[in-house]
């Protein structure tokens, strides 16, 4: 009766000792295959940044220093974030899906190729695992800064958004999504206006194949929801609208009469029908000079 308790002892240590085994087994295969799969990862990483982007891919010592100060805005897509980062206020962009790395990619490119132009954030750095991209800081929302102009800021204003638009198609860069939403006011010193949010943009010609619905985005130039080439006149076509916000902003009954027509042509249906956008910042020039300060 001893032996055969001593005997069940016995096989239950083997027993134990062949489940720990196999245990130790199975977490080595696991670590060598977590380690594989990151391997595998950061080597399709390096294949989809390409020479144009592995320089700019950020650390882990460099994501470590990231303090984010408060969120921004948030949307489907990702977030937006206030940070600091070596030493300097900055902007974060992290997107929520993985699959639009090549999205934020594009995006990445069209900052890169504007360099600044038309007030756009300049690129610091990106990491692809969450995929975030790490923008210079340009201001405050554009809607907050009217809240306190003069009827004569607020012409300017628009004059000069005009212009810094010009600066990107001077670049061969449609934005395809302009809205007071995407523009801010820098007030350091002097006040300087800049166009931000560069995830709809294309270079001229191109196709924007994620358009999205005519009733939901009205401010998007038609032919651009439907598929076809891009071009500065589908950017009118949002300044138009913004120039309509305006319009309903602006008390003054005058002035008002004279944006209606500008409104009304920029948005034409018939891309060819509308004024350029340099037209439209010369008549939004001679209104504003009507104006007393």
């Amino acid at each position: 009766m001893v032996r055969q308790r001593r005997e069940g002892e016995i096989q239950e240590v083997r027993v134990s000792l062949v489940v720990q085994a196999r245990r130790s087994a199975a977490d080595r295969e696991r670590q060598q295959a977590q380690q594989w799969t990151a391997r595998r990862r950061a080597r399709r990483d390096l294949d989809l940044l390409g020479e144009e982007f592995r320089h700019d891919l950020l650390t882990k010592d460099d994501i470590d220093t990231i303090e984010v100060v408060r969120p921004l805005g948030e949307g489907t897509a990702g977030r937006v974030d206030l940070i600091r980062f070596r030493g300097d206020i900055m902007v974060m962009k992290t997107l929520k899906m993985k699959s639009m790395i090549r999205t934020l990619l594009k995006e990445i490119a069209i900052h890169k190729k504007l360099a600044g132009a038309g007030g756009a954030p300049l690129f610091h750095g990106l990491c692809l695992r969450p995929a975030r991209m790490i923008m210079s800081f340009s201001g405050r929302p554009y809607d907050a800064y009217i809240m306190k102009c003069s009827l004569r800021q607020v012409l300017d204003s628009l004059v000069t958004i005009g212009l810094k638009i010009q600066e990107l198609h001077d670049k061969a860069v449609i934005h395809n999504d302009l809205k007071s939403d995407n523009f801010t006011v820098s007030t350091h010193g002097t006040i300087d206006f800049h166009v931000i949010d560069f995830g709809l943009s294309e270079e001229e010609g191109d196709i924007l194949y994620s358009a999205g619905d005519p009733e939901e985005q009205f401010w998007m130039a038609p032919e651009v929801l439907q598929g076809q080439p891009v071009s500065p006149a589908g950017d009118v076509f949002s300044f138009g609208h913004f120039i309509q916000d305006m319009i309903t902003f602006i008390e003054d009954q005058e002035v008002k009469h004279q944006l209606e027509p500008l409104f009304v042509r920029a948005t034409d249906a018939d891309p060819s029908a509308r004024p350029t956008l340099l037209t439209l910042v010369d008549e939004l020039r001679t209104i504003a000079e009507s104006v007393a300060e």
